[in-house]
């Protein structure tokens, strides 16, 4: 199998020895052989350095009595090879290296074409909840997800691969307002179907997917929701049309062969089961949970109205500050109603008794603040027997007549996953859009 890193510190060694030999000669350096054991070749942390380093010109410098500088230029001078498309100097002495990408197609087309590879086992069975493609299930899988989606399945069996017991979940955002948004937006589907005019006022999903959604209730439940409250006709419909959603989203990623070990129901496993409540009262315990007032944000000038949503009553606090959060982060409102965080805490938990070591969790860019806040709780719950991996991924960005497309399920605008997996398998290149320039998890390392 084609191994960059051996041919590029082969190379390396071929050309340090020539050097070596070459001031032998001169009697520049005195006779004994060269250890080739110390130097590296590895990733570069940030891309835009190249692809792969080397120090072997800082290593081998004081052998050398040369500045590790000019020792790298002389060994990038008499460096050649096809696979590598630059090659150049950085800071003390580094050398960077910028790979072909056909490289990369070769190493996939060998691995999906050799019967004999083996594979390191690295994670040694250890077991990982990998909660990815996660959307509320509202509506079907749009192109914002579905770059998550393809990333996180590749990453899951990229850890299998090397020994890591992985659990694929999908985690159904089925408790909170969304959701109520949704049974309504379905209910006057219903409705349509049996010719009543309905209003899709701002805040409900006008998407047509619906449609079926409501012609599938008229089957179910004939004319026996007609005229109901909301109070009557949301708790029969509830289960019904969560479990319709969730149907079409599992469709929509199997035809990107994505397909999900376990789906994990926040109301039922974690709303229902007061799973929240326990996590809260095992924090309490650690005195990492108070009742308290947040600061309120600063206005312009320190004046003026407070923000929007903020909520000056006492509430249910999580001490996120003490782990290098920039503030303490509400688990429950005043009126007692869990956040979203709250049962964020309660899922840690979940995953932590289900015998998870580490959690990986692919996100986008715009839940960065969630970082912190979730590792820290994930450190206070465990105990630190939990290592908590969030792969912030770039954002999928449309550009229609010049402007940024904003895909909204609301506005019932927004490029589905059907629409790309077409693409995908016309002209299989489009995968790169998806997972170029994706950050590179260290969890395996």
């Amino acid at each position: 199998m084609l191994n960059i890193y051996q041919i590029v510190r082969e190379e390396f060694s071929k050309i340090i020895k020539e050097i070596y030999q070459q001031q032998k000669i001169n009697n520049q350096l005195l006779i004994e052989e060269l250890e080739l054991d110390n130097f590296t070749v590895e990733p570069t942390k940030d891309s835009s350095h190249g692809d792969l380093a080397c120090n072997i010109a800082m290593v081998f410098c004081k052998k050398f009595q040369s500045n590790p500088r000019d020792l790298a230029q002389k060994i990038i001078v008499k460096f050649n090879h096809p696979e590598v498309k630059k090659i150049e100097i950085a800071g003390a002495g580094f050398i960077n290296i910028f790979l072909h990408n056909n490289i990369y197609y070769e190493v996939l087309k060998t691995i999906n074409t050799s019967e004999s590879l083996t594979y390191p086992n690295i994670g040694k069975n250890t077991k990982v909840n990998l909660e990815y493609a996660s959307p509320n299930p509202t509506g079907p899988i749009h192109v914002g997800h579905t770059r998550g989606a393809i990333y996180g399945d590749v990453l899951a069996k990229l850890l299998q691969k090397v020994g890591f017991d992985v659990l694929k979940e999908y985690y159904i955002n089925d408790a909170g307002g969304q959701i109520l948004t949704l049974l309504k937006s379905a209910y006057l589907r219903y409705l349509q179907c049996f010719g009543r005019s309905v209003d899709f006022s701002e805040g409900l999903y006008p998407g047509e997917y619906l449609i079926e959604i409501g012609e599938k209730l008229k089957v179910h439940f004939q004319e026996s929701l007609i005229d109901k409250t909301p109070a009557e006709y949301l708790p029969k419909i509830r289960d019904f049309i969560v479990n319709q959603m969730l149907e079409l989203i599992k469709t929509d990623l199997a035809s990107l062969g994505i397909v999900h070990d376990s789906y994990f129901s926040e109301k039922k496993n974690l709303h229902d089961t007061h799973k929240i409540d326990e996590t809260i009262e095992l924090l309490k315990q650690q005195d990492l949970i108070y009742i308290g007032k947040l600061e309120a944000p600063k206005t312009e000038k320190g004046v003026g109205a407070l923000p929007e949503g903020y909520d000056d009553q006492e509430q249910t606090l999580f001490r996120s500050s003490k782990f290098g959060d920039d503030q303490d982060r509400v688990v429950k409102k005043a009126d007692g109603t869990p956040t979203y965080f709250g049962a964020d805490l309660a899922y840690i938990l979940s995953k932590f008794e289900r015998g998870a070591k580490i959690f990986i969790m692919p996100l986008g860019f715009d839940h960065a603040g969630y970082v912190k806040r979730l590792t820290s709780a994930t450190n206070a719950i465990t105990k630190n027997q939990a290592q908590l991996k969030i792969i912030l991924c770039q954002m999928v960005k449309f550009v229609k007549n010049g402007e940024p497309l904003k895909m909204s399920k609301r506005a019932g605008n927004f490029i589905t996953l059907i629409l790309i997996s077409i693409k995908l398998s016309n002209n299989p290149r489009i995968i790169q859009f998806f997972m170029f320039n994706m950050p590179t998890p260290d969890v395996a390392r």
